[in-house]
């Protein structure tokens, strides 16, 4: 994922997948699609407060990818996004949208709503760790809603540098048995 803030509330992104390996019923390794998205928020979280921090993602999938990596249809949709500070120096992000799913026909789209709950917390001054639970409901007309989990660290390797991964496992509907997921964030500018 690149992102890029415009100003102190405005940020537009671009995430892909650059490596995809696929096993099982259909074999192949590629890239992923590409998303472009634009994060507002709206509303900061004050501190001794119990309002969250609030925003907005509007975000369109730009399908790249060849099947069966990608489904070779675009998706458009937006994501609510709220961000609570609790004690102990927890962090819950609470995030729930819909999404338009494109279909085989290419001028149908299904609704798929989505929702994730992610709680972290700091570890010292150079590790952080959390842990998710997500659902979307099915994402094709014959299909089923998915619930999954994934837990990973963050390791600070200084102010602007961060590495992380996580393993990420399906809990109930498609998915994957277990995955692995791991990236370097690299902050430019001010």
């Amino acid at each position: 994922m690149a992102r890029a803030g415009l100003t102190e509330r405005l940020e537009v992104r671009l995430d892909g997948e650059p490596l995809v390996r696929l096993r099982g019923a259909e074999d192949d390794t590629g890239h992923g699609d590409l998303t472009l998205g634009v994060k507002y928020r709206f509303l900061d979280a004050r501190d001794e407060s119990r309002w969250p921090a609030l925003g907005v993602l509007p975000f369109v999938k730009i399908p790249i990818a060849g099947g069966p990596i990608g489904s070779q249809q675009p998706d458009f949709g937006v994501i609510a996004l709220a961000g609570f500070e609790l004690p102990w120096e927890l962090g819950l992000d609470v995030n729930a949208g819909v999404v338009a799913v494109g279909q085989s026909r290419g001028d149908d789209f299904l609704p798929q709503g989505v929702v994730t709950a992610s709680l972290s917390r700091p570890l010292g001054e150079r590790w952080a760790v959390f842990v998710e639970i997500f659902f979307a409901s099915a994402a094709e007309r014959s299909g089923r809603d998915t619930v999954g989990f994934d837990a990973g660290a963050t390791y600070f390797l200084t102010s602007r540098a961060a590495l992380d991964a996580a393993v990420e496992t399906s809990l109930a509907g498609p998915g994957p048995d277990w995955a692995l997921r791991a990236g370097v964030s690299v902050r430019f500018g001010r």
